[in-house]
């Protein structure tokens, strides 16, 4: 930084904040004088494979410990388990969630009828849904081969 920048900065800073940032300073210097620019922000150290004992723990830093599960591990029909839920009805009997009557439309699309088809391998006959329909058909048998 040059020295007008600082200047400027100082201009800026009230008279508390100037001693705050004084403060601040002078506490670094008596922390470590051989470093004065000490990052409080640098990233944490990663516990692979030895976890911190718990002295030296960061209450910031989360580790898994390695212990087992307490329960014990067994498939969900193994147990005596019953279901106590008794169905009475009471809480959807009212207006609102009755399923209202409604007459029947009769069914007014014809039913399917079979297409017939000849196989472009076999060239034999074949009748087949309508949904089967295609330019190449190919019959089951010919399918197999």
């Amino acid at each position: 930084m040059n020295d007008d920048l600082v200047a400027q900065l100082l201009a800026t800073l009230t008279a508390e904040q100037k001693q705050d940032l004084l403060d601040k300073i002078m506490n670094k210097m008596s922390e470590d004088p051989q470093s004065p620019t000490v990052k409080e922000d640098a990233p944490k150290p990663a516990y692979k494979r030895n976890p911190p004992s718990e002295e030296a723990k960061d209450p910031n830093l989360f580790v898994m410990k390695g212990e087992p599960p307490k329960t014990k591990r067994q498939p969900v029909t193994d147990g005596k388990r019953f279901n106590t839920f008794q169905d009475n009805g009471k809480e959807h009997k009212d207006n609102a969630n009755t399923t209202p009557t409604v007459e029947l439309t009769e069914r007014r699309r014809p039913s399917f009828k079979k297409v017939e088809q000849t196989c472009s391998r076999c060239s034999k006959s074949v009748e087949v849904h309508p949904q089967h329909v295609r330019d190449f058909f190919v019959c089951d048998s010919c399918l197999r081969r």
